[in-house]
């Protein structure tokens, strides 16, 4: 709001109402002027800043947290994945153990008679959720017999994107409220359920064309598609279909509700790559990957707005050429095409082949 009001302009606007005084570089009136158009010019910063924080769109994070929390507007933090363990003996609940770059504490017991529990992991966010395989115990055990991890049983979640936190505060606060079933209703349906059990992180609910029933359409805390556990978790809390309609979960009576989740669509991309003479296509593909697989995410997490994906040829060139080591980049083809491609609701783009050439 205040670019002008830089040190330069506020000291020459001041020895500019200077009369018959020496003000040149140096003199007591330069002098004396300069400390003040300093401490101006930040406090016109400060303004700029304090304006600025006056939009929600514009509003830094910090502030912007305080700001909804205020009005009772939650940000959903970030949670821990629990994972199910194999162990080969009997283990202690809060017993610590290492696997990878990441430490798990015992929980529960899943099953005694087979050494099975249930641990969570120390960090929170969605990078365990891969992690898998031996791990050794951090707490001394006793005849240590070893142990695995089988699988992820509930998702780590990550602290929610600042964007999307602002987007649900204007629907919450300015939009249509959640009430009886409404589409905001079952928005907050999944949000209720992510913050209980992790996993999901946003959902389209439609009514079928017969109105006999409600498909939801949901997604996991990559924006990808839910596997068959979750996708049967969720439709018990939402409506289960032992009593399908009767109100015995979350949607109200009359309500039957299919949930459902989107199929992954791999985006296959071959792409001709110049590349420096430092560099080589296997030392680059793995950060090429990920930048397209970034995009990609932010395609995913306007999926429920827009109700579809429009993957662009022209973006993941730019995101080629965002590597390092990367000079040009031509014929990009996704799927064999040089078209964009236009996906619907039901599929999700997820990172595929990359090929140079």
């Amino acid at each position: 709001m205040y670019e002008e009001k830089t040190f330069e302009n506020i000291l020459n606007e001041m020895l500019e109402q200077v009369t018959d005084v020496d003000t040149s570089e140096g003199s007591l009136m330069y002098e004396a002027c300069s400390k003040i158009a300093l401490t101006l010019e930040k406090t016109y910063a400060d303004l700029s800043r304090l304006y600025d924080n006056l939009s929600i769109t514009e509003m830094e994070e910090e502030f912007f947290e305080q700001f909804a929390t205020d009005r009772g507007v939650i940000r959903i933090s970030a949670k821990p994945a629990q994972v199910l363990c194999k162990f080969g003996q009997d283990i202690e609940s809060g017993t610590r153990f290492n696997c990878g770059d990441y430490d798990y504490t015992v929980i529960s017991v899943y099953d005694d008679s087979g050494y099975e529990y249930i641990a969570e992991c120390d960090t929170a966010g969605t990078e365990p959720n891969t992690n898998i395989g031996d791990i050794e115990p951090i707490d001394y055990v006793e005849d240590w017999k070893g142990g695995v991890i089988l699988k992820v049983i509930k998702y780590g979640t990550n602290i929610e994107d600042i964007e999307a936190y602002k987007q649900r505060f204007k629907e919450l606060r300015y939009n249509i409220q959640p009430f009886a079933g409404n589409k905001a209703a079952y928005k907050e349906y999944i949000s209720k359920y992510n913050d209980a059990y992790g996993g999901v992180a946003d959902c389209i609910p439609f009514r079928t064309t017969d109105g006999k029933t409600i498909n939801v359409y949901a997604v996991d805390s990559e924006y990808k598609a839910l596997n068959s556990d979750k996708v049967t978790s969720l439709q018990n809390y939402i409506d289960p279909t032992t009593s399908t309609g009767e109100g015995d979960g979350i949607a109200p009576i009359g309500h039957s509700v299919v949930v459902m989740t989107p199929t992954n669509m791999n985006i296959n991309v071959a792409v001709k790559v110049d590349l420096d003479t430092e560099y080589t296509w296997e030392g680059v593909k793995d950060s090429i990957k990920a930048k397209i697989e970034e995009y990609l995410l932010t395609l995913r997490k306007l999926w429920s707005k827009n109700k579809k994906c429009i993957v662009r040829v022209s973006q993941i060139e730019y995101a080629v050429l965002s590597v390092q080591g990367v000079i040009d980049c031509a014929s990009a083809t996704v799927n064999g095409s040089a078209k964009n491609i236009e996906i619907t609701y039901s599929k999700i783009p997820v990172m595929g082949e990359l090929t140079n050439g």
